[in-house]
């Protein structure tokens, strides 16, 4: 049996965990922001303190990915092949490093001009004005290369931080300007601005939120936090430590999941942590296709549907992202295919192999710089919609 001190702590966890994604975007709103937005009833020995019992929690809860192997491989290898796995990385072990060190980005836009180079204290980006060079050491790099990857230096003197202006295109092989840049205009005249976007520290803690699996204790400044990379086992399933402790003496049932993912709905908001299942009125319809479940909210599959549809319906969540159209095709088919569910007309015709329901219900749409999305909002989709 668990110790009440232990479950104390677990319970603690958890509600981090399954309402907030592993204390990231909680501990972003407990944390300064500057010393414009400190609380005025935190003080030092109360940060001190909060900060010490995140760093146990962190120490004493975590397993870490590679204690799960032994008794999930198939899971694990599965991850290991996952966007999830791969998505956060320091720039200075990059491959995108290595692969721009001594080259210039101009910005075909502005003119802008950045060079890039390894130095002493880091990957650099140089960008350079009429009057003055500004140089930022590059701290991570955002994205799986998937479909891109983007910049971010984390300005110690400020507690903030500056999404570059270059990104990483895999679709073009090349750097292109930051999705989301193009209108924006950087406040007052400094070129350290001209960089790309300045980002508050509550902006940077909530950007990194969805890449990593752990980050800041209350307190700390964005230079002092030992990130964790990447969306692990544990981002999802919870701290495990004790469950794959028991497990190395067959007790692994003694330490039930603490993420109960047979519940539809707490699969769906676990997945919409990061995918999002609500966006504001405001965003262009090509914005909302990024967001997977705000689409798939709004499909009649999903509200009159059977209340088991989720992202797992389709998607292994353990895997990078499948293109097996025949699989795709027996998913749609186990609801459609049923007495009381709306037929295909093609039904009779349908080649498993080649017709693809997704393509016609569930079509393609460009986001950004030639980077498409599947629209998750399953429908009939009227012709040319897809050019909006």
């Amino acid at each position: 049996m668990l110790k009440s001190f232990q479950q104390r702590i677990l319970r603690l966890i958890l509600l981090v965990v399954v309402l907030t994604g592993t204390g990231i975007l909680w501990l972003s709103r407990s944390s300064p922001q500057g010393a414009d937005s400190e609380k005025p009833h935190q003080n030092a020995g109360s940060v001190n303190r909060a900060r010490e019992q995140w760093e146990t929690l962190l120490a004493t809860q975590f397993a870490g990915d590679a204690a799960c192997v032994s008794c999930h491989p198939n899971e694990s290898a599965a991850h290991q092949r996952s966007g999830h796995s791969h998505t956060a990385f320091r720039m200075d072990e990059s491959e995108l490093a290595r692969r721009l060190m001594g080259t210039t980005y101009q910005d075909a836009s502005d003119g802008r001009k950045v060079d890039f180079a390894l130095e002493d204290k880091g990957f650099v980006a140089k960008v350079s004005g009429q009057e003055e060079t500004v140089i930022n050491r590059v701290d991570w790099l955002l994205g799986s290369a998937t479909h891109a990857q983007t910049a971010v230096s984390i300005l110690e003197d400020e507690n903030a931080g500056l999404e570059h202006c270059w990104t990483w295109f895999t679709n073009h092989n090349k750097l292109g300007r930051t999705p989301g840049q193009s209108d924006y205009k950087p406040h007052g005249a400094s070129i350290d601005s001209c960089g790309g976007r300045d980002m508050s520290a509550q902006e940077v803690t909530e950007c990194f939120g969805c890449h990593m699996t752990f980050g800041p204790a209350p307190g700390q400044t964005l230079s002092e936090v030992n990130w964790q990379p990447n969306i692990s086992c544990e981002r999802c399933h919870g701290p495990r430590r004790f469950h794959s402790e028991a497990a190395l003496v067959g007790q692994a049932e003694q330490y039930k999941p603490m993420v109960n993912l047979k519940d539809p709905q707490v699969e769906m908001k676990l997945c919409a942590q990061c995918h999002r299942d609500q966006v504001d009125a405001s965003t262009p319809e090509k914005d909302q296709i990024r967001f997977q479940p705000f689409r798939l909210k709004k499909a009649r599959c999903y509200q009159a549907g059977p209340s088991s549809l989720t992202c797992t319906t389709c998607h292994d969540p353990h895997d990078q992202t499948s293109h097996n159209i025949e699989r795709y095709q027996k998913t749609c088919l186990n609801c459609h295919s049923q007495p009381h569910q709306s037929q295909c007309d093609r039904d009779q015709q349908l080649d498993l192999a080649t017709d693809n329901c997704i393509s016609c219900h569930m079509p393609k749409r460009e986001w950004n710089n030639g980077i498409e999305f599947v629209d998750h909002w399953i429908r009939v989709v009227q012709q040319k919609e897809g050019e909006k």
